[in-house]
């Protein structure tokens, strides 16, 4: 198993090497950071680079299981990918207990999944998924590019995953992707670290040099 994070352009470059070397200080894992779109594959113009992961397991690292994580989620905390991912195709973290307990203060959960077909129970966030060499789904969801749904590639991912009832799905607790928006994590700092999280997730950092300047004071004095 590798671990991939995507940084495209300057900032989100250095975003994603700084989540990269965290991850594989706790992980162990040898942690790859994708700073260009490969040239197997055209675009169409505009797509926001969150939909690249959908073509990383097929264009850039074939036979390998991955821990794909969001440059802007930075793990805090030892812990065992492949151990993890065990038996099964995909591993993730549910989104539902983050838009439950207060943290997102409006319904727009339940109204994708609305919109979409999908059943709010089973939807995953994508910012860190673990998935078997052998699992297509990645490639089965770039159908949706480049618009699908409100949240880029993650509401196609889980189209994708829940046409597929013969996947075998696991679920890691919530400190392991822990999703807190901006306004959150510029305040209450309660809310942050009330699960000592494993991985925080630090959603929203808008990708500009003052962002991530307080993100890396952020870390450092939570260590």
């Amino acid at each position: 198993m590798i671990g991939v994070v995507i940084g495209i352009g300057p900032v989100w470059q250095e975003c994603a090497e700084d989540a990269a070397v965290r991850m594989q200080r706790y992980t162990g894992l040898k942690c790859h950071v994708v700073s260009d779109w490969p040239r197997s594959v055209r675009f169409p113009p505009s797509t926001n680079p969150s939909w690249l992961k959908l073509w990383v397991q097929e264009c850039l690292f074939p036979g390998e299981d991955l821990l794909l994580f969001d440059a802007d989620l930075f793990c805090r905390k030892p812990w065992d990918p492949a151990e993890a991912l065990g038996i099964h195709d995909l591993c993730w973290v549910l989104a539902k207990p983050f838009h439950t307990r207060g943290v997102f203060s409006f319904p727009k959960l339940d109204r994708e999944c609305e919109e979409c077909g999908l059943d709010v129970d089973r939807y995953g966030n994508c910012g860190l998924m673990l998935i078997k060499s052998s699992c297509t789904i990645l490639k089965e969801a770039q159908k949706f590019c480049p618009v699908y749904g409100s949240w880029l590639e993650q509401t196609g991912v889980n189209r994708a995953v829940q046409d597929r009832p013969d996947l075998s799905i696991g679920t890691l607790p919530p400190a392991y992707n822990w999703t807190i928006p901006s306004r959150v994590w510029l305040k209450d700092l309660d809310q942050v670290w009330g699960a000592d999280p494993v991985n925080l997730h630090l959603c929203r950092m808008r990708g500009n040099r003052q962002w991530l300047d307080f993100a890396r004071k952020f870390l450092l004095e939570s260590a």
